[in-house]
């Protein structure tokens, strides 16, 4: 049982291979994807507040939560049906830490992607706010730590990409 297993385990790695650079006919394709709607209008990034605006058309699935499952699988089901080869996760973090709403859509976009054996690969884009040096290390650390080594995250040649949001909090321009 354990050498149908350990085959089974490996056959399937094989079948969702990392993309590599080396020998495409074709560049790499993928989008930007947030998941930090919060449930319902009024809720995160649907109704953020007068400053900022919100959301105005309403979307074909409702206002939705990004980090329920229903949401990420209908969102699979499309970059799947494009035939994106990886999808970028963006994730906030601040003084106060990760944003706990796009985390808990980020894990669960990883096990519904294992789960089902997508072939999409996922990377993850910090965006960091008013974070300091130290707590974007930790984060960049975390990161590496819990999603670059899982099948399901997204490499060239090997290794794992990290996208960077440069919001210009840093260099004062805003």
């Amino acid at each position: 049982l354990e050498q149908i297993l350990v085959k089974a385990v490996v056959e399937a790695r094989e079948k969702r291979r990392r993309p590599t650079s080396e020998g495409r006919s074709r560049p790499l394709v993928g989008i930007q994807y947030y998941l930090w709607f919060g449930d319902g209008f009024g809720a995160e990034h649907w109704n953020d507040n007068a400053q900022f605006g919100h959301v105005s058309d309403h979307p074909f699935l409702g206002y939705y939560a990004s980090d329920a499952g229903e949401t990420i699988e209908y969102h699979l089901t499309q970059f799947e049906a494009m035939s994106l080869d990886f999808v970028i996760l963006n994730l906030h973090v601040d003084a106060t830490g990760i944003n706990q709403l796009e985390l808990r859509g980020i894990e669960n976009l990883f096990e519904i992607a294992a789960a089902r054996g997508s072939e999409l690969r996922f990377a993850i884009q910090v965006s960091p706010f008013d974070a300091d040096a130290g707590q974007i290390s930790d984060f960049v650390s975390f990161i590496d730590e819990t999603f670059a080594g899982r099948d399901e995250y997204f490499c060239i040649d090997g290794k794992p990409v990290l996208y960077w949001f440069w919001s210009g909090a840093y260099d004062g321009n805003r």
